[in-house]
């Protein structure tokens, strides 16, 4: 009898090899930037053909992520019709296969049954997948139809097509609808789905609807009632806006934990109660200013470690009052858990008025979140200026920022006035943020005023005095200095600095920044101003590298 290693042993243990594959394979649309993945579907398929100990482990793993239905198609396909695209199944082939009736075949069905008995996530895309299963449910009721499918992606062509319900399971847990942005989606539509998930998947954990809904449409609200109700729902993805009172009936929900989705303003509108979101962690949320502000006046979050709040006003007739929406924002959190604030502002017209938001009074009601991590703020068509001692507020606030963006046209730099006047802000920012932040990797800033007096300023302050005996280890790497928006395509605006002054600004940089990434350091819309004394130092730094 042949010696028979221990090696040998372990490598035909089916849970041994269960465990190598799947640590291990590859799976499209799988993020896999934490822990790479180095099996392929080829290598897998290789695996199969090596024994027959590895063959059922390497196939369980194959047919765990079924792209689209072509595998199973070719499951009842004649020997002389392969399918290896979409495109190979016409109508003309499409009919020998139902008219082949492979179904009614013991081998064919018992195959299916085992092949499909692996599949967890499938994806349903294409109207030729959608008339497999029209098919098969037909035809086939002696066994089940994919009894451990778990995830289910699934793009109904047409918007009212219903012929996937019957593979809603006990094992679903995540479901993706993906219709066209062509059409609307009647709410009754929706509902016919949700109220079959709820029925048969009541364990389902996550639902994602990706449609333009009819929000007029009062079932919507019973259709937010009814994902409501699922006892272990924990992420919810709307992409259009449903109405205060349905996000409220969403978020109450204890085991809630990610949303993302649009408001808009009940018809007609309502008084609220004060609504804890006890579970929510994450929130994605877009929508007016003035309904936002009405919103965070209603709820409580106090777990919530990660907000990006989109607040769009298409007309400004009357003024956006975006510092009101912050503040109620900030007074729905908990200040001790928030972590990771992302904020977009703006009108799709100018504003009705001239009035400038100083930009400590847009972000002071958030100052006190000493915990915050990565901060981006970006306002379009809304009037902000700032200055120097506001950043340093910030970075004192702040203290343990890793990332931080502010987008912002500062008003209070004139280029119509002489251009090495100072701007506000100045260098001092940087100085600010490398005292205070010590954990900062990357930094986006408004226009930050640079000439040749200010390198002159920086000879006479030495450098020594900025970061004390010991060389700095701060590790920001990434540095992106914005214009104001009066200099885009101005280049008159711009000043040529002299190599002395360039060398001093450079030195000063990498002295407080080592590790400074010069080659991902620019000036942002670079390309529209090549003059611009902070493109002229980044250069510079370039090249002495």
């Amino acid at each position: 009898m042949p010696h028979i290693s221990a090696t040998q042993r372990a490598l035909a243990c089916f849970d041994v090899l269960a465990l190598i594959f799947g640590d291990n394979v590859w799976i499209p649309h799988e993020d896999t930037a934490s822990k790479p993945k180095s099996l392929r579907m080829s290598d897998l398929i290789s695996a199969a053909l090596v024994c027959r100990a590895w063959r059922t482990p390497a196939l369980r793993f194959v047919w765990r992520d079924l792209p689209s239905s072509l595998p199973l198609w070719n499951l009842f396909t004649p020997p002389d019709i392969r399918l290896y695209t979409h495109g190979d199944l016409s109508s003309g082939v499409l009919d020998k296969i139902i008219s082949s009736q492979l179904w009614t075949s013991a081998r064919c069905s018992e195959r299916f049954s085992w092949y499909s008995g692996h599949i967890r996530t499938l994806r349903v895309n294409h109207a030729q997948d959608v008339q497999f299963f029209r098919t098969v449910l037909e035809k086939i009721d002696s066994v089940p139809i994919l009894p451990s499918l778990k995830t289910l992606w699934w793009s109904p062509r047409p918007v009212s097509d219903q012929s996937l319900l019957p593979l809603f399971r006990m094992s679903l847990r995540n479901i993706f609808l993906n219709y066209s942005k062509d059409f609307k989606v009647e709410a009754s539509t929706l509902h016919a789905i949700v109220s079959r998930l709820r029925e048969h998947s009541p364990a389902l954990d996550s639902i994602c609807i990706d449609a333009v809904l009819s929000t007029d449409d009062p079932t919507l609200c019973t259709v937010a009632d009814t994902i409501a109700s699922f006892r272990n729902i924990s992420r919810i993805r709307i992409t259009d806006s449903v109405s205060l009172s349905s996000f409220y009936a969403l978020v109450a929900n204890p085991c809630l934990a990610d949303i993302e989705i649009g408001v808009s303003r009940d018809k007609p509108t309502k008084a609220h109660d004060l609504v804890t979101a006890p579970g929510l962690r994450r929130m994605v949320i877009s929508g007016r200013g003035r309904c936002l502000t009405k919103l965070f006046s209603s709820i409580r979050t106090p777990r919530l470690q990660h907000a990006n709040i989109t607040a769009w006003d298409r007309s400004a007739s009357v003024a956006p009052d975006y510092v009101s929406c912050i503040s109620a924002f900030a007074a729905a959190l908990n200040q001790e858990v928030l972590e990771w604030v992302h904020l977009e502002l703006g009108c799709s017209s100018e504003p009705a008025t001239d009035d400038v938001i100083q930009l400590i009074k847009l972000i002071e009601p958030l100052l006190p979140c000493g915990q915050l991590k990565h901060f981006y703020l970006a306002c379009h068509i809304i009037n902000i200026a700032t200055i120097d001692d506001e950043f340093e507020r910030l970075s004192m606030s702040w203290p343990a920022l890793e990332y931080l963006h502010v987008d912002i046209v500062d008003f209070t730099y004139d280029p119509g006035e002489d251009p090495e006047m100072e701007a506000a802000p100045t260098l001092a920012v940087l100085f600010y943020l490398w005292h205070h932040c010590p954990r900062l990797l990357e930094l986006s800033l408004p226009y930050l005023g640079l000439c040749e007096w200010m390198a002159s300023w920086l000879q006479v302050t030495s450098l020594r005095e900025t970061v004390g005996d010991n060389p700095s280890t701060h590790p920001l790497a990434v540095l992106r200095i914005a214009m104001p928006e009066a200099t885009y395509g101005e280049p008159s605006y711009c000043i040529e600095m002299n190599d002395e002054a360039l060398s001093i600004c450079a030195r000063y940089l990498t002295t407080m920044f080592p590790v400074l990434d010069v080659d991902r350091c620019r000036p942002l819309d670079a390309e529209s101003v090549e003059l611009c004394a902070w493109a002229q130092v980044f250069r510079y730094m370039l090249a002495s590298s």
